[in-house]
């Protein structure tokens, strides 16, 4: 049964060649895209395995190399969409240049390029550098720790520490450059968690533990302040 569902989802439109232009919604297509490869190598379908893959990495390859979607913005120090920070005050791509939802957009983007690392010989050696500044786009490293090594250090220059993290309620802040009208803003701790853990399996496909570490940390806070704040049975005392 698994495997007659995977065919039918492998299958449908729009599936093995992701359609958006927005690195949100295409991070989710390439996220169910990499899962569906999950499963498939799981239930050993391997023409389907491979066929996921192959996808993946095409469809990926567009967003990792020089005069894609996403640049780097010298002004913030960060990585933004194009056709965000072409338009009127960034609002473009739910205001991805102005910072907004960083941590909700490049956590499915990490997690399809961690699994295509895994999945597709030498896709990790050709776009190693630009997975990992995804990675520091939401989860770099302070300068001179263990976790930023010397390839992601060198990175600290270029892109602020841990960009959405509140080390004082542990969760992180999903508004950018433009609050809300009732200020700051973190619209979905799922979307925060799953960021953390994309950053930390790209690490990981990287060969990099240290730094997979450091996201691991991100995601564990993430969770401590969900389940606090958000998730809080009667007897918490977070709002005491």
């Amino acid at each position: 049964e698994i495997r007659t569902a995977l065919a039918a989802d492998l299958a449908a439109p729009g599936v093995l060649k992701p359609e958006a232009w927005d690195p949100y919604y295409f991070g989710k297509e390439a996220a169910r895209l990499a899962r569906l490869y999950t499963i498939a190598e799981e239930v050993g379908a391997d023409e389907d395995a491979a066929t996921a893959a192959s996808a993946l990495a095409d469809a990926l390859k567009p967003w990792l190399r020089s005069g894609g979607p996403l640049v780097y913005d010298e002004t913030y120090g960060g990585v933004v969409s194009r056709t965000s920070l072409q338009s009127d005050r960034c609002l473009g791509d739910f205001g991805n240049a102005g910072y907004n939802d960083h941590h909700f957009h490049y956590g499915y983007l990490l997690h399809a390029a961690a699994v295509a690392c895994k999945a597709v010989e030498g896709f990790c050696e050709a776009h190693g550098d630009a997975i990992r500044d995804v990675i520091a786009d939401i989860a770099q490293p302070s300068e001179g720790s263990d976790a930023a090594g010397p390839d992601q250090g060198a990175r600290g220059a270029r892109f602020p520490t841990a960009r959405h993290k509140d080390w004082y309620d542990l969760h992180s802040w999903a508004s950018g450059l433009y609050p809300m009208a009732n200020g700051r803003q973190q619209e979905s701790s799922s979307e925060a968690a799953n960021g953390y853990y994309g950053a930390a399996l790209a690490a990981e496909a990287l060969g990099d533990e240290a730094l997979a570490a450091w996201a691991r940390v991100l995601l564990r806070t993430e969770q401590i302040a969900a389940q606090w704040y958000w998730q809080g049975p009667s007897t918490s005392a977070g709002y005491d």
